[in-house]
């Protein structure tokens, strides 16, 4: 006979894993105990020793769908002679350490009930078990036990209490149990409804305001243009794609579905997939005009799959105001009188607002744009030590990272903190992390850019701070996620960053660790005309581009266009101090979708560049550049455009050829800086490389020339994972 004791750390409470442990003990005749702690799953088997091991095997390999075992501690103790194997209640140990489960999509055991007459959980909007249901958006406390979620609000029936406490049940120690006797119920206007009064909305042609899992959706019928017209009119969002959920049967009929982006959209997260739409498709373009990529999620909730299951495909989009952050209850619902013809709201309390993430895939990986339900609050193991550090992030496409006891925490999306209500809900955000880890924070780490607001949040909190450049944040949060030591070639291409001279960095090649970094080479600089009007009126930079590179300005259908500012903006771009300078490739294709005629305004970020990469059609061509004195200059790149615009050549070829050229810059600045360092590993990050077409040519060129290609996988490309770098530079400078 043996005894031992099993610590299990990561994604191991609230999927069912006690449950699941106190069968493998009776599978394998083992006696002992099982509870939840602070500091992850902890479990005594007593038996056999060959028992032992097979369970111990068992458990690394059967675990339920939702966990992530990240360590297993084994301890021999002395046997004790248990008779039975129990699961104890939580403990709270203060260990400091979070292990919660993201919100998980309705499991197919649930779906099969939901869908069942003979179950008491037919139709059941709110239906769950132990593997599957809202989980970190009920959170008000760890451990992760019916005290400590919103769920408190609902006395179990009887029926429930009893499956509850029935160890070979499905819901035993299930948190979320509920059912029709019990649990929530959807409302409008504080009247009960059922899914068919939300269809019969929905078919209206009506636009309804649905509270979910994280928050209210905006929903409409996906194939209506009537609707999403008018969706578009009263939301003030001209042109920003809208969000699609439907059954996968749909999604296959309207996209071009790889398998692996089946599985991401089947995966407990389920999140939403930027796929190619088939020209077939019977969604209403107004959903994503101008470009040929459509936001894609299954439902992910008792509800959603009630309702997709009868209405068909519909827009689900956050319900919030512009820039405003997601609402997540009743109070909040004033912004939306002027949005939404009906309010479908339920009585279970979202504690944790949470909106839906965003990914597309490249090569069997995930490119995060969004990281948030389904991800949040799941750590990162950094094999790193230090004290408790609070990351702050950027200011825009803002999350903030907490590290503690070895592991980064990434906060769900917070989105851009100039608006006075995110920032406001930043800072509640960090406070309520902070209760959750149980820490107090030593260290705070935040970007260089003087005027960010992260910036004054954390000079605010009188602590030892650690100013992190933001381009070597992007670069840092890669190593983080492939735990690279070693000096790195860092490529960081966004639209804005502040760099050590003053002016907005945003092409730039690094040589760098994960202390320190030499800026190698970059793009040239180029005024920026009106200074920040340039980033949302792309025009702009088109002019400022061809200002720099032309002294007379050619004759194209661009220029003519402006030809009134080009004039002004002529006569002053060269004097000192009038606008900034920056060296931004987020810029440069600004620019060159506005000289092409693509997008003069912009009304959403990035929506010019995502318009050039739409209608690209591979000529395998590129145009021709010149690189001196350590910078790479775009005169020779402008005057090839400027020459096959006036050749006559498509517009879709064009946007090829730039691709084609910015991929291969990348290239040979890699080699320059490998010939003279020997430095192989190559980290790509920033925002501008959400552009797959962009990010697979790089990838593709610098594989073929045995480079070893890097790029983020677990954290957004974007600044989105700028908090993560900034974690890992302030643990090697304090």
């Amino acid at each position: 006979m043996k005894r031992i004791r099993l610590n299990i750390l990561g994604i191991v409470q609230g999927v069912g894993f006690r449950p699941f442990i106190f069968n493998a003990a009776n599978k394998f005749c083992l006696k002992g105990s099982v509870l939840n702690t602070n500091n992850g799953v902890v479990i005594e088997f007593e038996g056999n020793e060959r028992n032992i091991k097979d369970a111990i095997e068992y458990i690394k390999t059967k675990a339920p769908k939702g966990a992530d075992i990240e360590n297993i501690i084994i301890e021999e103790l002395e046997p004790k002679g248990y008779n039975k194997f129990l699961i104890k209640e939580s403990k709270n140990t203060n260990i400091n350490k979070i292990s919660i489960v993201p919100d998980i999509t309705t499991c197919e055991e649930c779906k099969k009930e939901l869908y069942d007459k003979k179950s008491r959980f037919y139709n059941y909007p709110f239906i769950s078990c132990s593997s599957c249901g809202p989980r970190f958006t009920v959170l008000e406390d760890i451990p992760y036990d019916r005290a400590n979620i919103s769920m408190k609000d609902f006395p179990m029936c009887e029926e429930c209490s009893n499956e509850y406490r029935n160890p070979s049940d499905r819901r035993y120690h299930a948190q979320t149990i509920c059912c029709p006797k019990c649990g929530p119920i959807l409302m409008s206007n504080d009247t009960k409804i059922n899914i068919d009064d939300i269809v019969k909305y929905i078919l209206e042609d009506k636009i309804v305001a649905i509270k979910g899992i994280g928050g209210y959706h905006l929903a409409c019928d996906a194939k209506s243009d009537i609707a999403i017209k008018l969706l578009r009119e009263r939301k003030k969002r001209p042109y920003k794609p809208f969000a699609v959920m439907m059954e996968l049967e749909d999604v296959l009929k309207n996209c071009i579905v790889s398998e692996y982006e089946k599985e991401q959209l089947m995966s407990p997260k389920s999140p939403i997939i930027l796929l190619k739409q088939k020209e077939n498709s019977v969604i209403s373009k107004n959903v994503n005009p101008k470009i040929n990529t459509l936001g894609v999620m299954l439902p992910f909730s008792g509800m959603h799959i009630e309702l997709i299951k009868r209405s068909g495909p519909l827009v689900m989009t956050s319900a919030n105001e512009s820039e405003q952050p997601i609402i997540k209850d009743e109070m909040k619902l004033k912004g939306l009188i002027n949005i939404a013809d009906e309010f479908v709201n339920h009585n279970r309390r979202i504690t944790l607002g949470c909106d839906d993430s965003v990914i597309r895939c490249l090569d069997n990986k995930n490119i995060i744009v969004r990281r948030s339900r389904g991800f949040v609050p799941q750590g990162i193991k950094t094999n790193k030590s230090g004290p408790p550090i609070l990351a702050c992030g950027s200011d825009l496409k803002n999350t903030f990272c907490i590290f503690n006891n070895g592991y980064a925490t990434p906060s769900q999306h917070m989105g851009d903190l100039m608006n006075k209500d995110n920032f406001d809900w930043y800072v509640e955000n960090i406070q309520r992390f902070k209760k959750l880890l149980n820490i107090n924070f030593e260290y705070v780490a935040c970007d260089y850019h003087p005027g960010f607001q992260s910036k004054v949040y954390a000079q605010s909190l009188n602590l030892p701070i650690i100013e992190v450049q933001h381009h070597h944040a992007h670069i840092a949060s890669v190593m983080v996620e492939n735990n690279i030591k070693e000096d790195v070639i860092g490529v960081c291409f966004d639209g804005t960053g502040y760099g050590d001279d003053g002016n907005l960095w945003g092409g730039e090649f690094f040589i760098a660790n994960a202390k320190e970094y030499k800026r190698e080479h970059h793009f040239e600089y180029v005024s920026m005309p009106g200074n920040e009007l340039a980033i949302k009126e792309p025009w702009r930079m088109g002019l400022g581009y061809l200002l720099n590179t032309f002294k007379t300005l050619p004759d194209i259908e661009f220029v003519n266009r402006f030809e009134k500012d080009a004039k002004i903006y002529q006569s002053i771009i060269n004097k000192d101090n009038v606008f900034s300078k920056t060296s931004s490739v987020g810029r440069l294709f600004d620019a060159v979708s506005t000289i092409l005629g693509l997008r003069d305004i912009t009304t959403y970020e990035g929506q010019a560049a995502v318009e050039l990469e739409s209608i690209a059609k591979d000529s395998g061509d590129s145009y021709y550049f010149e690189f001196d004195n350590k910078i790479i200059y775009t005169k020779s790149i402008i005057e090839g455009i400027i020459s096959d615009i006036k050749g006559g050549m498509k517009n879709e070829y064009i946007s090829s050829k730039f691709h084609n050229t910015i991929s291969q810059i990348i290239l040979n600045t890699c080699e320059k800086i490998n010939k003279t360092t020997g430095i192989k590993k190559v980290v790509l990050s920033g925002g501008v490389f959400q552009n797959l077409l962009l990010l697979q040519k790089s990838y593709n060129n610098l594989k073929s020339n045995r480079f070893e290609v890097y790029y983020n996988n677990v954290v957004p490309i974007n600044d989105g994972g700028v908090s993560l770098g900034q974690i890992l530079i302030c643990i090697e400078n304090i």
